[in-house]
């Protein structure tokens, strides 16, 4: 997670979304400026308001309650209501078949599972994974019914325009063309494909596991739509409005 004190922002880092491509770009705003307010110290945050490993030639140690990604409720504990209150609280999201495709990828270069090339062998990994437990944990990351709710969401398929948006509604410089952007390389490419690897038990976990993201972003329900970015991010969404970027969508163009 990042703080910026100058520009009012907070950002939750969700892991597999694109996060720390974000996080690499948004934490050149987040100081010099910070002043470190109980709990928050020295030794906790870094003086440029950077928690966690991104910036790991800055010297300074986390304790285990402030970590890269933190649910919603523990960061409001954390810097309190009245740095809460006055900031934007932002982070990304994805749609749930490229993110979990894109969670096995990691376990894989990680060797917490098989590398192959398969897709029955794939197919069957995805199948055991946690996905109700991902879900669970995704909805404590970015949304916790409301209670702690983001104000501005970044979704990986229109990155570059709402970092552009985002930018524009804290007052700092928008990125570059093409950046922040995500990797090219073979396991990235494998996430972006996911009905070759999703079977129809899994499909049918995975709408349970994430449904009120497809419900509120309206994202596709079928596999073969993954690469396709959201419904609220196209003209005409008329779904729920809470927890969507206050930005309009002419600000996005």
């Amino acid at each position: 997670m990042l703080y910026s004190r100058g520009h009012a922002f907070i950002y939750s880092q969700l892991n597999r979304t694109g996060s720390s491509s974000t996080a690499l770009y948004l934490r050149q705003f987040c100081g010099p400026d910070f002043t470190p307010t109980t709990p928050w110290t020295p030794e906790i945050i870094s003086n440029d308001g950077v928690v966690g490993r991104v910036g790991a030639r800055e010297a300074f140690s986390v304790e285990p309650r402030f970590q890269v990604h933190m649910a919603l409720d523990a960061i409001h504990a954390g810097v309190g209501a009245d740095i809460w209150d006055r900031c934007a609280i932002v982070s990304n999201m994805r749609n749930p078949y490229t993110r979990t495709m894109s969670i096995r990828n990691v376990w894989e270069r990680q060797s917490r599972i098989e590398a192959s090339e398969d897709a029955n062998v794939v197919r069957s990994q995805v199948d055991a994974m946690d996905l109700e437990g991902m879900g669970e944990r995704t909805r404590e990351l970015t949304h916790l019914d409301g209670q702690y709710a983001l104000t501005h969401v970044l979704f990986t398929e229109t990155l570059e325009s709402d970092i552009t948006a985002l930018a524009a509604d804290r007052g700092f410089t928008a990125p570059p063309p093409s950046r922040p952007r995500l990797q090219a390389n073979d396991n990235a490419l494998k996430s972006r494909h996911p009905s070759e690897f999703i079977s129809s038990d899994t499909r049918r976990r995975i709408e349970a596991a994430y449904g009120w993201i497809f419900d509120r972003y309206g994202y596709s329900r079928h596999p073969d739509d993954a690469l396709l970015p959201p419904a609220c991010r196209l003209p005409g969404w008329s779904g729920p409005t809470d927890c969507l970027p206050s930005v309009t969508r002419e600000a996005l163009t």
